[in-house]
Formats: structure tokens, C-alpha cells, sequence
């Protein structure tokens, strides 16, 4: 499919850790049409000076996500891989369409994720770097259930499974199917199924009501459950009813709950509106533990395990405060529980679940 001369073009490379994705990358990168400016994370991180793994993946990654917002800024085309598990890779796709870009997605997966792990075992003995199994896993599971939503949203797909030699199973322009492989690899297969399931679902829902897609950047919703199928959650705010993805929104959700959804980056924090008793409380002891913040932050007692992230201990409890999105979070370390959650940018109560012993404790905090 070509675009016009003057629309620039987004080429997302994405795939679990493991799955071949730069073979086929370096394969693609010499086509014609293929844009100049390249995006590998993994690329930046060579070139970083920092010892610990940790810390030099985090950098890149930040150098990563600041070429693309550049080149989508100066509407210049640029390609990227990511292993696309978090829906962050979603929200900068829709940003690029959004934005007049010509999207296309190159997918490439395995049939099993054991393979994966063995491919990355083989590249660490040949001095590659190292990625834990359990990660590979877990990522490769949340890849393949975004994998959908990607699809969707992208104008061109195109899907290789590498299982044993890289092979082009489908081609998707336009949300309809132009290629497809004699034999498709199960994977594959439950890809085009679930797309097949979503849009019966989208099909299903809007003969009942109009809706508008939750904004995965930025949006904040409160409101009732009006519907729930496999795929999405239907929620009624105000006169609005916002439609969420289940592939990007977690959480067992009932008809008629009430709920909070908040996005942010592609990060989501869902979560069932507190008792006005439980409200009450939480509004109540957040001056107690703002102090305590405060103090601690005075007596150089706070803990940063991450860029963002502030963390104090407090007897059983530990406060977490999130300044990339603003959160402050109160939660009990023996049990591993969310106490009470805030969003402290619009002054509010995300969540309250106090038990009885807490209720005492901070009770005690503000004598």
C-alpha cells in the first residue's frame, strides 16, 4: 500500500523477546520505502556508559520513547521495535495515525514461548544479552493478547511466524485480510478469531447505544457498568458511554458496578469506587500520611526503588508516592493489600479497603 508522497510513515517492528524480530528487520530494512530513521532500543543501550542492566535498559528505553515523540513532533517517518506488552506501544500508534501517519505493523511471534527462552539462552552464550524466562513469558502472553488492538488500529499488517524459519502467514490492510499463508499456525489462527470476536462484539454493543473509545492516554472515567462482554467493558459517565478494551483494562467487573478507570501513558488503573464510609475515612487520613511523606522526605528516609517513585515505611504500612502519574498509594506490607489510593493532581479517592486493624492504627496516627 503506498501513501501519499507527502504523509510520513510509522513502521513498528513488534514480538516477544526472542522471536527473531531483527532477522526479519535487517531483512525489511533493505527494502525501498523502508524510512531512514531507526529505532532499536537494544542499539541505544550499547552505546550507553552505565554499568547496571537495569538502570541502562531504563535509559535507553527513555532515549527510545523521546526519538519517537521527535520524530512524530517534526511529522518525520521513522521505524521502531518494541516487544509491544504494554499498552503504551498502542497510545504512540494511535498518536501517529492521529497525527496523518501511514501505519504499518510487522508482527512476528513463535508458536510456543519454550522457543523463545531457548533463543535467548543461545544468544547470551554467544554474548548477547540475557532476558529471565519467567519475563519471556509473561511478556510473550501479554504480547499475543494486545497483538488484536494493535491490528486494528494499524492501516497495514503484516504477521511472520518464526517458530523454525521466518514465514509470512497474513496480511491485514485495512482491516481486511489480502494474504494469507495455506497453513496458518495456531497462534495465528486465535489472533484472527479474537479479531473476528471483537468486532461482533463492537457490532453487538453499538445496536444498543452509540459509544465513544476510551482515551488510553490521558482518560479518567467514573461511572456505572452498563455492559460487559469477553472482549469490553461499557460504561456509563454522565450522558457519555465509554468503551473500554479488556485487553488493555484488567479487573473482574460486574454489571452495575461502580467503577473508576484512569489512563495515563498507556498505564491503567481500574478499580470499584469505595463505600461513602470507606471514602470518608481515606479523605481523613490523607493529611496524616502526606506529613508523614513530608518528614521522611526531611530526615532523608525515603527509599526512590525506581525514577518516579517515592517510597516510606510506616510501622505495617508503606506509602508509595508516584509522581510520573501522581498516585499516592497506602498499602499493608503483611497481607501484601491495598489500604486507600489517591490521585492527589485531582484530589481524590481511587480506592479504600480499610480492615478494622487499619482503621485503628491511623485512627491512633492522628491523636
Amino acid at each position: 500500500m503506498r501513501q501519499p508522497n507527502n504523509q510520513p510513515k510509522l513502521v513498528v517492528f513488534a514480538g516477544p523477546n526472542g522471536s527473531g524480530k531483527s532477522t526479519i528487520t535487517n531483512i525489511l530494512r533493505e527494502t525501498t520505502n523502508f524510512p531512514a530513521n531507526y529505532i532499536n532500543p537494544d542499539e541505544i543501550a550499547l552505546t550507553l556508559t552505565e554499568n547496571n542492566p537495569n538502570r541502562k535498559a531504563y535509559q535507553a528505553a527513555q532515549i527510545a520513547e523521546e526519538l519517537r515523540q521527535s520524530y512524530i513532533n517534526q511529522r518525520e517517518s521513522f521505524a521502531f521495535e518494541t516487544v509491544m506488552s504494554h499498552p503504551s506501544k498502542l497510545k504512540l500508534m494511535k498518536q501517529a495515525l492521529m497525527s496523518g501517519y501511514q501505519v504499518e505493523l510487522v508482527f512476528v511471534a513463535t508458536s510456543n514461548p519454550e522457543i523463545n527462552i531457548n533463543r535467548v539462552r543461545q544468544r547470551v552464550a554467544e554474548g548477547g544479552h540475557d532476558v529471565p524466562a519467567d519475563k519471556i513469558r509473561e511478556r510473550y502472553n501479554r504480547t499475543i493478547e494486545l497483538l488484536p488492538a494493535a491490528v486494528e488500529i494499524a492501516n497495514r499488517v503484516r504477521i511472520y511466524d518464526n517458530s523454525t524459519i521466518p514465514q509470512q502467514a497474513v496480511v491485514i490492510e485495512n482491516g481486511q485480510i489480502t494474504y494469507q499463508s495455506e497453513e496458518i499456525p495456531n497462534w495465528v489462527q486465535t489472533t484472527l478469531t479474537k479479531l473476528e470476536e471483537r468486532a461482533s462484539d463492537r457490532s453487538q454493543i453499538a445496536t444498543n447505544f452509540p459509544t465513544t473509545s476510551a482515551n488510553i492516554d490521558s482518560g479518567k472515567y467514573v461511572g456505572t457498568v452498563s455492559q460487559t462482554t469477553n472482549n469490553y467493558i461499557v460504561q456509563q459517565t454522565g450522558d457519555s458511554r465509554i468503551l473500554h478494551d479488556r485487553s488493555i483494562v484488567k479487573g473482574e467487573f460486574e454489571t452495575g458496578d461502580n467503577i473508576r478507570i484512569a489512563y495515563r501513558d498507556g498505564n491503567v488503573a481500574a478499580t470499584v469506587q469505595p463505600t461513602q464510609e470507606n471514602q470518608q475515612w481515606a479523605e481523613s487520613i490523607l493529611p496524616i500520611a502526606t506529613n508523614i511523606l513530608q518528614v521522611r522526605r526531611q530526615e532523608n528516609r525515603v527509599e526512590n526503588p525506581s525514577r518516579g517513585i517515592e517510597l516510606v515505611r510506616e510501622n505495617n504500612y508503606q506509602l508509595q508516592l508516584n509522581r510520573n502519574n501522581e498516585t499516592l498509594t497506602i498499602s499493608s506490607v503483611g497481607d501484601n493489600r491495598t489500604v486507600a489510593s489517591y490521585d492527589l493532581a485531582e484530589s481524590t479517592v481511587i480506592a479504600a479497603n480499610p480492615s478494622v486493624q487499619d482503621k485503628q492504627y491511623w485512627l491512633s496516627r492522628s491523636q
